[in-house]
């Protein structure tokens, strides 16, 4: 195990590695500690030259993302919240390391709010002034991007953005990537890029009660597939308040609010937009084809035979020890698993079928992306690049073991195979330029959740896929010829 956790980068320091048990981020920043590649905690080190000096204030203008309980921006270090004290630590790493003052604003940006998010950026430019960068929502930041505000990050002349390195998304570049050019990055950088990644929640008591094979071990033997995690529910359901329909007081196999169960079709595989031969972006035939036609039809009966559930209430259903599994994201357990009083676990979305070669573990819409206006003057754009891999290792070394101890603190006993779990859903963490620009696409990124809340059949949604098609070759159009809406 600790040879795993080193190799991915996340030693926990509650798991073992401080006999204390305290969260404190490692002291290492990268690079200050010479043990080869590595820090003296562990961690892999960054390659950001040891002179870089600049004695400059860099402008950033973020998204208030207290609607999430996490404060990503201008942190003050006044909060007994160990993710907002971990997010100042790293600012004051960075800081002091590049010789610079880290200056936030935060504007509301979050669902609905995007149009006003790009007004405050668009008037700030339209004044003759610019911000060093832009961390904003996932649509926000793609509707930014789709209006031509930001910078091409794979052409900065001298950048010190090393896309390679773990700290950052390799699926978000390659998903995002318009011919040789993408406008977007985020991984270390954002805590919420770490909590907001969906898995499955498992009532590890339950499983125990009822005599069903583990998760854990159904992973470990390639076999957690979507066919096998359905059967486990069989047979579990029970109406406990006899009101004769499911709902969110009854004994339910698995719950799942409704924009949450699209990430299962995800998971098997099957996002909305793939690259042809050519490499070309297009609406991903399995969609409304044999395999998401299989998925979507597996879902449905799941729910209406087997009597999952989708609506509201999920969390306290699950919280309260009745539903054997849980679809959510991450950050579920940290902020809502306060009365837990069960073992729990988790695990990736399950594969389409052994044969898969990987899990895929789709992020969900709340999380930061950064760019680089293309206000930014020339003379900038190096020390910029370098602020943000500085961000982004720190991250990696500060932030981010403090999430993973947040999401297992109320865990009833030490589970080794929760932080695998925890590692191997990180590593396998994808994007889909179908989810992240869903706004120009028609927005239909969440009705898989929707058809099987509504227990309509799949075949109905061939026209909007083609309908998704249209708008893509439009919207590809505008980005390569720069004629922005």
């Amino acid at each position: 195990m600790a040879l795993l956790l080193s190799a991915c980068g996340l030693l926990s320091c509650g798991n073992g590695d401080d006999p204390s048990g305290e969260t404190t981020p490692p002291s290492s920043t990268g690079g200050e500690e010479e043990n080869g590649d590595y820090d003296a905690n562990g961690y892999l080190k960054d390659h950001l030259p040891d002179d870089l000096s600049y004695d400059e204030d860099i402008l950033v203008l973020g998204w208030n993302t207290d609607i999430e309980g996490i404060q990503e921006f201008g942190s003050d270090g006044t909060s007994t919240d160990e993710i907002d004290l971990a997010v100042y630590t790293r600012d004051q790493r960075v800081q002091t390391r590049l010789d610079v003052t880290l200056k936030y604003t935060t504007v509301v940006g979050s669902n609905g709010q995007e149009n006003s998010f790009m007004q405050s950026l668009q008037n700030v430019v339209s004044g003759g002034d610019y911000f060093d960068f832009v961390g904003a929502y996932t649509r926000t930041s793609a509707v930014c991007a789709a209006a031509g505000l930001y910078r091409d990050l794979s052409n900065i002349e001298g950048s010190y953005l090393d896309f390679e390195m773990p700290w950052w998304n390799q699926s978000l570049i390659e998903e995002t990537r318009i011919g040789d050019t993408f406008y977007l990055c985020t991984g270390d950088i954002s805590p919420l890029f770490i909590q907001m990644v969906y898995c499955v929640y498992f009532n590890a008591d339950l499983f125990t009660d009822y005599g069903l094979e583990s998760p854990y071990d159904l992973v470990e033997a390639n076999e957690w597939t979507l066919e096998r995690m359905i059967e486990l529910g069989q047979g579990f359901y029970s109406d406990v308040n006899n009101s004769q329909t499911v709902d969110a007081v009854d004994r339910i196999p698995m719950v799942g609010s409704y924009w949450d169960w699209p990430a299962l079709l995800h998971g098997c595989d099957v996002p909305w937009i793939i690259r042809d031969e050519t490499g070309t972006l297009t609406v991903n035939p399995d969609c409304y084809m044999e395999k998401g036609l299989d998925v979507m039809e597996q879902l449905l009966d799941f729910v209406q035979v087997d009597q999952a559930y989708v609506g509201d209430g999920v969390t306290e259903n699950f919280v309260s020890g009745l539903s054997l599994m849980m679809l959510a994201h991450h950050g579920t357990a940290s902020m809502q698993f306060g009365e837990v009083t069960f073992e729990y676990g988790c695990v990736p979305t399950p594969k389409y079928d052994s044969a898969q070669s990987q899990y895929y573990s789709t992020v969900r819409q709340p999380i930061s992306m950064f760019g680089i206006p293309g206000a930014v003057p020339e003379d900038r754009l190096a020390m910029d690049t370098a602020v943000l891999e500085a961000l982004a290792s720190a991250g990696y070394r500060t932030t981010t073991p403090v999430v993973f101890e947040k999401i297992m603190q109320y865990q009833t006993s030490a589970s080794p195979e929760m932080t695998e779990m925890l590692s191997l859903i990180r590593e396998t963490q994808i994007f889909d330029f179908g989810r992240i620009y869903t706004r120009e696409l028609g927005s239909y990124c969440d009705e898989p959740g929707a058809f099987i809340r509504d227990n309509r059949p799949w075949t109905e949604f061939r026209p909007q896929a083609e309908q998704m098609q249209t708008l893509l070759e439009e919207f590809i159009r505008k980005i390569q010829t720069g004629t922005y809406a």
